[in-house]
């Protein structure tokens, strides 16, 4: 009998280190989620400054000039000055600098 409840707590040992192993993983697992979705969010803002820069380009012959460009801590709205709404009509925010403290995918 002692050897049979020996063996249950071991198997309930056992059972329990596999369950943590895989709440841990899932844990990792989602961690690595957010990451993935901010960089992508960063992908796409940088093709919109990007196309709003070459079109720009296309009808200035030049590109912005870069000392009238701010950080997005100084000035959120609009960063690079000239980029108005003709050429980017959301100007994507640094999501460091953005002021949103409840963004998850910040941490």
């Amino acid at each position: 009998m002692k050897i049979r409840t020996n063996l249950y707590k071991i198997s309930f040992l056992i059972a329990g280190f596999i369950i943590f192993i895989v709440i841990i993983n899932q844990a990792v697992s989602n961690s690595n989620i957010f990451g993935t979705i901010r960089d992508s969010n960063r992908k796409k803002d940088l093709t919109k400054i990007q196309n709003a820069l070459e079109e720009f380009y296309q009808i200035n012959s030049r590109y912005p000039l870069t000392t009238e460009w701010e950080t997005s801590i100084n000035n959120k709205q609009n960063w690079i000055s000239e980029l108005d709404s003709n050429y980017i009509h959301d100007m994507p925010k640094d999501p460091l600098n953005s002021g949103c403290v409840d963004d998850p995918t910040l941490s």
